[in-house]
């Protein structure tokens, strides 16, 4: 007979689990409280597309797509004080899925209260370069913030998702 309710509770603990793999993931945020979505597909040439061109950005966007990760390339062009062309600076944009949860547990009036910065399967992005090696120069400070402000600019609009954004707050 036991043996029997062992059985039953394994099945019924495995029946469980298969039907939490196939429920969507709710959040409970004030911000959104509806079931996450199946994510559509990216299309990656349109992102391409949105990319910024000019101000600085002036060659082609090449990239390289992965599953879960895609990366383009591009160079700044670097103007000193008198407004001569001064050199160039390659960099790339790696779109990226977060592996899990980020909180932040919150204190003062909010205490009890964590904040949301991203969840598991989010994307976001980064830019790299070799920042340091032109910082001295003059168009070489702030320049990593500039490319993702003017990045994240570019792809609010048509790709909010692939910014990163906070989720909001949660009672802890």
């Amino acid at each position: 007979m036991k043996e029997e309710s062992k059985s039953e509770n394994a099945q019924n603990a495995k029946e469980n689990t298969q039907n939490a793999k196939e429920k969507p993931m709710k959040t409970t945020t004030k911000n959104d409280t509806q079931a996450a979505a199946t994510p559509a597909p990216i299309d990656w040439e349109a992102v391409k597309d949105s990319l910024p061109h000019g101000s600085g950005i002036d060659c082609d966007w090449t990239m390289e797509t992965e599953e879960n990760r895609a990366t383009f390339y591009n160079a700044y062009h670097g103007m000193n004080e008198s407004g001569m062309y001064d050199g160039w600076l390659e960099f790339r944009v790696e779109f990226f899925r977060h592996k899990k949860d980020k909180l932040n547990p919150l204190s003062g009036p909010c205490a009890g209260k964590v904040q949301v910065l991203h969840r598991a399967g989010d994307w976001d992005f980064r830019v790299v370069g070799r920042f340091s090696e032109i910082a001295r120069r003059s168009w070489g400070y702030g320049l990593r913030d500039y490319l993702e402000e003017i990045i994240d600019d570019c792809l609010e609009d048509d790709f909010p998702h692939l910014c990163g954004k906070s989720h909001g707050t949660i009672d802890a």
